[in-house]
């Protein structure tokens, strides 16, 4: 994986500037602006699977956008569902019984941050999909999803180390006048995203390029 490429190549935009603002201002805006920034963040992937990284994406594409985001947060949320009820059975085991609640929520607690590492270790799959096809469904191919996990362990382990990595670095911008992380946070999207298309790419999704295959000589003329 070329961790490099994907922290750089959004600055290659001659616009950059303009589209890391607008990004960054629609994450201010909940649910709506958060879904369309969601929705750019899959155009993103699409077009790294394609083959160009040299920018990002134009905006302009506000109402697809919002489908697409609503789309892939979807696929999020059914996968978060087991976090949500884990989370669930702590509150009622702490509010039923503080002593047994505590020691029960402790191992609960554990159970759900397994489970957390293996979302993050399975997400760019689950975004590669959906962006190759815009599919729904993608995101839930239990079978398939496993099966592509299987084949390259040690890259999606770079990604979740890097998730970690671009959240702590992206949490800086709470210095510049507390709105700041919402301008790094939508940086640190888009390194995501750069890293999710690599690991798509190399699964064979999106239509990456492939190279031409040799034409056969035409026939001779008698």
């Amino acid at each position: 994986m070329d961790i490099g490429r994907a922290v750089k190549y959004w600055t290659t935009d001659p616009e950059w500037i303009k589209k890391v603002l607008i990004g960054g201002l629609l994450l201010i805006i909940p649910i709506i602006g958060q879904m369309i920034v969601a929705g750019f963040y899959v155009r993103t992937v699409q077009q790294i699977q394609g083959g160009n990284d040299n920018g990002l994406p134009e905006w302009g594409q506000w109402g697809d956008d919002l489908v697409r985001g609503l789309k892939l947060v979807g696929i999020v949320i059914v996968w978060m569902l087991p976090l949500i009820v884990i989370s669930f059975c702590v509150a009622a085991l702490s509010f039923a019984d503080e002593t047994a609640g505590g020691v029960a929520g402790l191992l609960l607690n554990c159970l759900a941050f397994i489970y957390a590492i293996a979302f993050y270790f399975i997400f760019p799959i689950l975004v590669g999909r959906f962006a190759s096809t815009e599919q729904f469904s993608e995101g839930f191919q239990v079978g398939p999803i496993i099966n592509d996990a299987q084949k390259i362990p040690s890259q999606l382990l770079i990604f979740v180390v890097m998730w970690f990595v671009i959240g702590f670095v992206a949490g800086f911008g709470i210095i510049l006048c507390g709105i700041g992380i919402f301008f790094t946070g939508f940086i640190g999207y888009m390194v995501s995203g750069h890293l999710v298309a690599q690991i798509s790419n190399m699964l064979g999704y999106g239509g990456a390029p492939q190279p031409e295959a040799p034409t056969a000589p035409p026939p001779p003329s008698w």
